[in-house]
């Protein structure tokens, strides 16, 4: 589903460079992603999104070059296909919860019925908090409320960027346990960036970037 092909980018003015020569990652896979600080880890998930597009070679999505797409074109693609995860929710604090998970469907011109926002609400355990605003909601609260928006278009594919960075262990494991079971029941790819062992074994596959980042950074 998707193929990294020959890709090297750099930030300017940094020693940073990452260069991966093939990397693939099958249709429902479950990778989770691990290297130390500043390996570059959330750049691959940007090249992979199509957020940042490398200087050499391509991403291909299910046949589709990311470099043959406009910028517009691309930011469509990536709605439509792709759900994202930050560390921090990334939640607008003027909209309710609600509205912060329909925010991609808004951009999409998606309409999804009341029934499906709350199924997916309660399965993430927040389907009584969806009128309340970020900041009166825990940081777990808000972090499921942000794996609801990653997952509300129904996403081929789930990029998650250290999801549980700033949780604690049990609401960690529940964010965690969301998303590979989102990706299991519907058959659908994730690229989990975790710094955390004990899940290690929900994943398929565990890749340590460092290991495939041809390029030396100090």
């Amino acid at each position: 589903m998707i193929q990294l092909k020959s890709i090297s980018f750099s930030y300017p003015k940094t020693d940073f460079s990452l260069k991966v020569n093939e990397f693939k990652i099958d249709a429902s896979q479950k990778i989770g992603l691990i290297g130390e600080s500043g390996c570059g880890k959330s750049t691959l998930l940007k090249v992979l999104s199509g957020e940042i597009l490398p200087h050499e070679g391509d991403v291909h999505i299910d046949g589709q070059s990311m470099k043959t797409l406009s910028e517009q074109k691309r930011r469509q693609f990536r709605l439509k296909n792709i759900g994202l995860v930050l560390q921090d929710s990334a939640m607008l604090e003027y909209l309710n919860l609600r509205d912060n998970i329909l925010t991609p469907t808004t951009l999409l011109r998606l309409k999804v019925s009341e029934e499906d926002l709350l199924k997916l609400a309660e399965t993430c355990g927040i389907a009584k908090l969806l009128n309340k605003k970020p900041s009166s909601v825990s940081a777990g609260e808000r972090q499921r409320a942000a794996v609801c928006r990653a997952l509300i278009t129904a996403p081929k594919i789930v990029l998650a960027d250290e999801p549980t960075s700033s949780l604690d262990a049990k609401n960690g494991r529940i964010v965690t346990d969301l998303l590979t079971e989102y990706c299991q029941s519907h058959d659908a790819t994730l690229i989990m960036i975790t710094h955390d062992q004990n899940q290690h074994s929900k994943f398929d596959k565990i890749v340590d970037l460092e290991k495939i980042n041809e390029a030396k950074n100090d």
